[in-house]
């Protein structure tokens, strides 16, 4: 009996082994599938005198987003793209869309062609290049980087070396994570971005929607996060206000200010943790709608907003919400 037993446990740990082995192998060939694919369209190149790879946008043949349409990607239409991602970017109005990001947010806007990335979450960057390519973004005009936390940034590095935007916008703070100095560290040696700190009311337009810059009202804070950029967008007669990385107190600091800061929309600060959007702040934004881009969203925030009026669509529940606008009339679809 003994030594049918010691039998069975070899064979269950045989049988462990290989089936290791197999999600190794697995994984192993998914990896080889997607370089495969990123040198097919453009992503990885290889430099002609070094030979080292190179990633970037420049080589990408993706339709832009004055063109696009699902049945125009370059690789086989498994099961319909356009069901996978419902609502591409369009050429004309505003469009904001959130983005998989892992732990942090991602947000990638267009307004009439023109395209600009709100931090870039905690994945690679991979990740969040083919979603900008299933938009049908394959270039980016603006980046702006909120705040310094490594869950919210972890990827621009890697995406600002491939897009080169013409700009990039940032906030400065005590703390600063691997990612942030990487991505100045790119911007430092790339002479055609442009990297600064916007200050409050810095504003500046992209195609029609303007971007006004409403906050830090000081620094540096007591806790860096209030630190972050908060910036809303105009676009026509409709209106969207993007909180970042701050806090109660930073919010509470600019709803006190004399701007105004009433929206339509409101992306909520730290995708809706209970860390952000107090009601101060929401009774000051007073938006009709308010989007959660965070995993775990705080149920009390959820409830805030739903007592203030506004209607809440959060990604956890929907997965990738769509802020659409045409100057007169705006809507969230999730």
């Amino acid at each position: 009996m003994a030594r049918k037993g010691h039998s069975t446990v070899r064979r269950s740990q045989g049988g462990c082994l290989l089936g290791c082995l197999g999600r190794f192998l697995a994984l192993l060939g998914l990896c080889a599938f997607l370089f495969v694919l990123a040198c097919s369209i453009g992503i990885i190149s290889t430099d002609e005198q070094t030979g080292a790879p190179v990633y970037s946008f420049d080589n990408v043949h993706v339709p832009e987003i004055s063109d696009f349409n699902p049945s125009n990607m370059p690789w086989p239409d498994v099961g319909g793209i356009s069901a996978l991602w419902p609502y591409p970017m369009q050429s004309e109005g505003l469009t904001i869309k959130t983005l998989q990001a892992g732990k942090g947010e991602a947000l990638l806007i267009c307004s009439d062609g023109y395209t600009m990335l709100v931090n870039g979450g905690s994945g690679m960057g991979f990740s969040l290049a083919a979603q900008m390519l299933l938009c049908g973004a394959n270039h980016l005009d603006v980046m702006v980087v909120t705040g310094t936390e490594e869950e919210y940034i972890h990827a621009c590095p890697r995406i600002l070396s491939m897009t080169q935007p013409t700009y990039l916008l940032y906030q400065n703070s005590q703390v600063k994570s691997d990612s942030f100095n990487k991505l100045l560290d790119i911007a430092d040696k790339n002479e055609s971005i442009q990297a600064l700190v916007p200050s409050p009311g810095l504003s500046f337009h992209l195609g029609r929607a303007e971007i006004t810059f409403l906050g830090p009202t000081w620094k540096p804070h007591q806790d860096e996060k209030d630190d972050g950029l908060t910036f809303r967008i105009d676009y026509g007669d409709t209106s969207v206000l993007i909180a970042g990385t701050i806090t109660k107190n930073g919010e509470a600091e600019i709803a006190k200010g004399k701007g105004n800061i009433a929206a339509d929309v409101l992306v909520c600060a730290r995708g809706g943790e209970e860390t952000g959007t107090c009601r101060e702040w929401v009774q000051k934004v007073r938006p009709k709608m308010a989007v959660l881009t965070g995993k775990n969203p705080s149920n009390s925030t959820r409830i805030r907003l739903s007592q203030e009026g506004a209607e809440v669509f959060a990604m956890k529940d929907h997965g990738v919400i769509t802020i659409r606008s045409d100057g007169n009339r705006i809507e969230v679809v999730p």
